[in-house]
């Protein structure tokens, strides 16, 4: 990973600068949210993988402690900086990206007592790992950049306008990370432990109530999108049909999610998924 992050970098830099040529923003500003990115990324892997330790172990309370703490460090340092009139765009970029380097450190220092990082990696386990993953590349890769689509035109073609209002409903999506946050804590223990004549069972009644909640969330949000603009603000009043479709889009999405932790966790996982 460290690897390839020293190959991308440069060639992010470059993509990085085209895409943001069309708004006239200093080299200092486009300096600053590109730093804000690699930050972000690097230590979101810290995050990522020193917080696996925590859950398999079951501390929840240090996996959630850190998590609560950080991020009401970054409300208050955001709030802080808009009652000041200093809240930027790359202001805020920073707040975000420092909340993970926080988290990834304190992550890193707890699991330390739980794990063994040989020196050398084991061949056999390189190989079963290699077998496992290898299948979900295309989907990775796909993943990946779906979501810079969008913005990616918006950008070329679009107004900062626009680019605003892509920000502001991909905003509604965080209201499935909760949900998300059962896939890894409670579904994925669960289905891996479930005995092999309850688990078709166990998986459609999972999945099914994946789907019952998600078609409450999409018909409320177009029967009743007014709670949901009324947290974007004011200035996106007039996106009542999107706000519909970006719950639906984040539902399909969870869906998939709930499916693939399931499907994951038991090893099914096979080249044909793609």
């Amino acid at each position: 990973r460290n690897r390839l992050f020293a190959i991308l970098i440069p060639l992010s830099a470059i993509a990085f600068a085209f895409v943001t040529s069309k708004q006239n923003w200093d080299w200092t500003t486009q300096l600053l949210l590109f730093g804000s990115v690699v930050n972000y990324l690097f230590f979101e892997g810290w995050a990522a993988y020193y917080s696996v330790p925590l859950l398999i172990h079951q501390q929840l309370k240090q996996l959630y402690k850190f998590q609560i703490i950080s991020a009401c460090f970054r409300l208050v340092l955001c709030f802080s900086l808009f009652l000041g009139s200093a809240l930027s765009s790359w202001a805020a970029a920073w707040a975000n990206s420092s909340v993970v380097v926080v988290q990834g450190f304190f992550f890193r220092k707890d699991s330390m007592r739980l794990i063994h990082e040989p020196i050398e990696s084991n061949l056999n386990i390189n190989r079963e790992m290699q077998h496992y993953l290898l299948p979900l590349i295309p989907g990775i890769i796909f993943t990946a950049f779906q979501g810079q689509i969008s913005v990616f035109l918006i950008t070329l073609f679009g107004q900062t306008k626009s680019i605003a209002e892509v920000g502001a409903l991909g905003r509604i999506g965080q209201l499935f990370l909760i949900l998300s946050a059962f896939n890894g804590v409670v579904i994925a223990p669960y289905i891996a432990k479930v005995a092999r004549q309850h688990l078709v069972r166990r998986y459609c009644q999972i999945l099914g109530a994946a789907i019952t909640i998600s078609l409450v969330l999409s018909i409320g949000s177009f029967l009743f999108p007014q709670p949901l603009l009324w947290v974007l603000g004011s200035k996106y009043y007039h996106l009542r049909t999107e706000v519909g479709w970006m719950v639906v889009g984040a539902s399909t999405s969870y869906i998939g999610s709930v499916m693939l932790t399931m499907q994951g966790v038991r090893k099914w996982v096979y080249w044909w998924a793609s």
